[in-house]
């Protein structure tokens, strides 16, 4: 709807901290990604108080092994870093897929580039108990992983909802 910059996107942002802070770089089609996923809607910045990203929903289709996952973690820890607000507000964000397994991979992938990274200092806590695992910042933002069941992330109120492999998904 307009020109993509630093000030109607935070996929700038985004971008810088993950190869600065993150020490992870990002293949071109990534980057494109970022900026366009994490556009703003008209008449909205990246300086307002409380800026309105463009899109609610967003779906990354990519073949098989190109970087995916790495990307989604990567949104979600520059999403959960962010953060600077009370934290009784911090954000959660859910990590899900048609198995737990596979939630739990995505979020040990975050932790493992979180903990490698120059912002481990960040890092709360993990727990890491069967069907229950997730992490916490010193900022309160928690990210934890479901399977996507009847009930999985029910009763949740997350900032951000990260769905891996939904092609195997049979029912809304």
């Amino acid at each position: 709807l307009r020109e993509l910059t630093p000030a109607t996107s935070f996929g700038f942002e985004c971008i810088e901290f993950i190869e600065k802070e993150l020490g992870r770089s990002l293949h071109p089609w990534q980057k494109w990604f970022l900026i366009h996923s994490m556009e703003l809607k008209r008449g909205s910045y990246v300086w307002d108080e409380f800026p309105e990203f463009r899109f609610k929903t967003v779906i990354l289709l990519v073949a098989r092994q190109n970087g995916k996952s790495y990307i989604m973690s990567s949104r979600l820890l520059w999403r959960m870093l962010q953060w600077d607000g009370p934290e009784e507000n911090a954000p959660l964000v859910l990590g899900t897929a048609h198995k737990l397994r596979l939630a739990e991979e995505i979020l040990d992938l975050s932790f493992s580039a979180l903990k490698n990274s120059r912002l481990r200092h960040r890092i709360d806590r993990k727990k890491d108990t069967n069907g229950n695992k997730l992490f916490r910042l010193v900022n309160g933002a928690r990210y934890m992983c479901e399977a996507a069941s009847d009930d999985g992330g029910r009763g949740l109120s997350v900032i951000d909802l990260a769905f891996d492999e939904l092609r195997q998904q049979r029912e809304w």
